[in-house]
């Protein structure tokens, strides 16, 4: 006879919404690490990778946001891979990266290479986060919900300001993209399945 309250035990089997997290922070401030890496030393890339630094930026972040997938994908519990707001995550993040891919074929002008790798990941931010911090229960709520709200202002700010916005931009993205992932999964408690009974780790 089931118990009050039970799940599916296999539902948490893999990796957890707080592991998956954890991972997507810590893909996160290598992708904008590496971004601001580049970013001040574009011959870098091409000295090491023999690519310009446009084409270095966008393929580290193809491949990270691959490598995420993959990871969602295979290792992951169902969990997480049922999760509406990874759906809706998935959804503005590969806009953003079809923005970058499309700068990167030469469909974007000239004029405006400046901008698309990092404002429309603000708005991703914004969106995401404030989607997030209202829909997911169990969650660390106002981390996300304060993530939303600082992207928004610094995508007006960025709109109004760019000059003073722009020298720090890659670095306000990494900790915009990795403070309130690593804030949820740290404040909420991991949940798995054993034994058909929804057990809540301390």
């Amino acid at each position: 006879m089931s118990q009050r309250g039970t799940v599916d035990a296999s539902l948490h089997e893999g990796i957890g919404t707080n592991g998956f997290l954890a991972i997507g922070a810590v893909a996160g401030a290598i992708g904008w690490g590496g971004t601001e890496l580049i970013h001040r030393r574009p011959a870098l890339a091409l000295d090491t990778l023999g690519m310009d630094a446009l084409q270095a930026v966008v393929g580290l972040w193809v491949v990270l946001t691959l490598g995420m997938a993959a990871i969602g994908l295979t290792l992951a519990s169902r969990a997480v891979r049922l999760s509406p707001p990874l759906w809706l995550w998935s959804i503005l993040v590969a806009a953003a990266i079809a923005i970058d891919v499309a700068a990167l074929e030469g469909l974007i002008a000239r004029e405006h290479l400046r901008y698309v790798l990092w404002q429309p990941w603000l708005l991703v931010f914004a969106i995401g986060y404030g989607v997030t911090g209202i829909v997911a229960s169990g969650r660390n709520r106002r981390a996300y919900l304060a993530g939303s709200v600082a992207a928004a202002g610094a995508f007006l700010l960025a709109i109004l300001f760019t000059a003073t916005i722009e020298p720090h931009a890659f670095v306000l993205l990494g900790v915009l993209h990795a403070g309130p992932l690593l804030a949820d999964a740290y404040a909420s408690p991991a949940i798995t399945g054993h034994t058909g009974a929804e057990v809540v780790e301390s």
